[in-house]
């Protein structure tokens, strides 16, 4: 149909192409042969505002990526206002380790930021509790103490309550005294999101005394550590 001059930008409902269909569903032969017949591979549809790429990235197609990112597709995009994400971002939230690797392997950003809160790809894969997501992030250099306008990783990671999250951020050196903007740790977020497990393993590390810790640290000094190990 496309050699009889068909139009590849023809749109559907929402504002949805074919090429939007092809990556939804996981066709890479059709998302290339799309894209060499001039298919916009940057076109948002007017229901969530994502482009191919982050409808891909969505199903975890990890070969339709590539296609699409050897054709010059974007990783910024992101999508609809109250949803900003990217393809990183949806891949990494949703657990895609493939579609993680296809876009890390063509130079994608592991500290971009996206979303209402300015989350970074490793925060959302920590929520969601995603342990081999956050690993393959802190392999690539990711900072295992990001934090967003109000949260640290360590703190997502208590609120979704995946316990080897926890202890492999704890592996890598994530301070579990460290506030928020509300002056709460990741304590206080696992016995608000009621993660029993999480708070004994924060217990462990020393999270229960951290708002203390945290105003005293200045004044212990090196005697910090002997109450720590009391």
């Amino acid at each position: 149909m496309l050699d009889i001059g068909c139009n590849v930008e023809q749109k559907g409902g929402y504002d949805i192409t074919a090429l939007h269909e092809a990556s939804s569903r996981g066709h890479p032969d059709l998302v290339q042969l799309l894209s060499r017949k001039g298919a916009h591979v940057n076109i948002q549809d007017n229901w969530s505002f994502m482009t191919p790429l982050q409808h891909a990235a969505s199903g975890g197609h990890a070969e339709v990526i590539r296609v699409l990112l050897s054709n010059e597709a974007s990783m910024e995009s992101q999508g609809a206002p109250r949803n900003e994400l990217s393809a990183l971002h949806i891949a990494a939230a949703s657990g895609f380790e493939a579609a993680m690797l296809a876009m890390l392997e063509h130079g994608a950003n592991t500290e971009s930021v996206s979303g209402l809160l300015k989350s970074t790809p490793m925060q959302k894969a920590a929520r969601w509790g995603h342990e081999r997501i956050v690993w393959l992030l802190i392999s690539r250099g990711a900072n295992a103490m990001a934090k967003d306008m109000s949260l640290t990783t360590v703190h997502c990671t208590a609120q979704g309550g995946n316990t080897a999250v926890v202890k492999l951020l704890l592996d890598e050196g994530a301070d579990v005294t460290v506030e928020d903007d509300h002056g709460r740790t990741s304590m206080h977020c696992a016995i608000r999101h009621n993660q029993p497990a999480v708070e004994r393993i924060l217990h462990v590390a020393g999270s229960a005394l951290a708002p203390t810790m945290a105003r005293r640290r200045g004044a212990l000094g090196s005697g910090l550590d002997q109450l720590l190990r009391s």
